[in-house]
C-alpha cells in the first residue's frame, strides 16, 4: 500500500481514533497534520480539536491540540451521559 498519510488518517478519524501532531507522526509517519486536518474539513468531514495536558521528557506539562471527529465526540458523550443516567435511578 502507498504511503497516503490523509487517506490513513481519514479512516482512523472514522474508527473515532483522536491525533495530535506527536500521535500522527508515531501512527502515521506525517508532520502535516494540521494540513491534513484543514483538507479534511473542506472536505466536508466535521474535525474537532480541543486542548489537552502531556507531559513532556523532562516532566513539565505542555499543552498540545488532538483532533477527533464531531460525530464521535457526540455519540460518547451520549453513551456515557445515559449510563450515569442508568447509575444515579
Amino acid at each position: 500500500m502507498a504511503h497516503d498519510p490523509q487517506r490513513q488518517i481519514a479512516a482512523y478519524f472514522r474508527k473515532g481514533g483522536r491525533l495530535t501532531v506527536k500521535r500522527a507522526w508515531d501512527m502515521f509517519g506525517t508532520t502535516e497534520l494540521r494540513r491534513i486536518v484543514s483538507r479534511l474539513r473542506k472536505g466536508g468531514m466535521d474535525i474537532v480539536s480541543r486542548w489537552v495536558s502531556i507531559e513532556t521528557r523532562d516532566g513539565r506539562q505542555q499543552r498540545v491540540k488532538e483532533y477527533s471527529r464531531t460525530d464521535y465526540i457526540v455519540c460518547h458523550v451520549k453513551k456515557n451521559y445515559g449510563q450515569n443516567l442508568l447509575n444515579t435511578v
